[in-house]
């Protein structure tokens, strides 16, 4: 996906979910890459904000790869001020 897919592509597919009312679930385009410009943040970050402008359910398949840290405070900013139904990272380990 991370050179297959476009971002509207991408986009796209979560559109058309959130339109069914749909969950969106990604393994997301730059899992576990830590090589700018394709680090594993910057693939959250695509799937997350069409989450957001959609209105769509999301899940990210792992919150432990490179960047982790970066995701986690993303997420916690995220359940302050607006999305506050996210699955604390502990209960997805332990389901996986």
């Amino acid at each position: 996906m991370a050179k297959g897919v476009t971002t509207y592509e991408m986009y796209a597919v979560q559109r058309t979910a959130a339109r069914y009312g749909r969950l969106s679930d990604f393994h997301h385009r730059f899992h576990i890459s830590a090589q700018t410009p394709t680090e594993a943040p910057l693939g959250f970050d695509e799937v997350f904000t069409n989450a957001f402008l959609t209105d769509a359910p999301l899940l990210i398949a792992h919150d432990n790869d490179y960047g982790w840290w970066e995701i986690e405070e993303k997420l916690q900013l995220a359940r302050k001020r607006w999305w506050n139904y996210f699955f604390p990272p502990a209960l997805t380990l332990i389901e996986a």
